[in-house]
């Protein structure tokens, strides 16, 4: 339990919301949580998410997320290649979100790209203006990771929809 002036918060994220709370969450902007059950994340969420510009929580919990919640959004970080993938990127297609961005962690597993550009292109979605792979700039050969990334995406490089950036 945690103390919150007169009464005790049962978690995390009933001591953030709570009125007593020397934290001020109402203006929150951007958020990213690493380890977080994903019902405490919720709940703050649900507190704060109308003001939420830019969200950086795993694929296997934005995928449960109503985008509608979050008027604002319009930066979100996807991390996983995993299952989780797909619906998130779905997900992020259904709101506001302007911006995704995929860190690589092993540049030359690509193969997920393959998920996020059809996903996208199936989806349409019409907020949606930039498609961020993040790369990290250790290692030889850049300009082959670039264009490696582009036969990828093809229609979002060409369309001027992707963005690469190196770490």
């Amino acid at each position: 339990m945690i103390p919150t002036g007169a009464m005790c918060a049962r978690n995390i994220s009933e001591f953030l919301v709570d009125p007593l709370c020397p934290l001020d969450l109402s203006r929150l902007l951007h958020l990213k949580c690493v380890l977080l059950r994903i019902q405490i994340l919720l709940n703050l969420l649900q507190a704060v998410g109308r003001t939420v510009q830019s969200l950086d929580i795993p694929a296997t919990d934005l995928e449960r997320l109503d985008m509608r919640a979050f008027p604002a959004l319009s930066y979100v970080t996807v991390r996983e290649r995993g299952k989780f993938l797909r619906g998130a990127i779905e997900r992020c297609c259904e709101g506001s979100v302007r911006t995704i961005c995929h860190p690589l962690e092993a540049w030359m597993t690509t193969t997920h790209l393959d998920t996020i550009r059809s996903v996208i292109l199936s989806a349409a979605p019409r907020a949606l203006r930039r498609v961020e792979v993040v790369v990290s700039s250790t290692g030889p050969r850049r300009a082959e990771r670039i264009a490696l990334i582009r036969r990828r995406m093809p229609e979002l490089s060409e369309s001027g929809m992707l963005a690469i950036t190196f770490l």
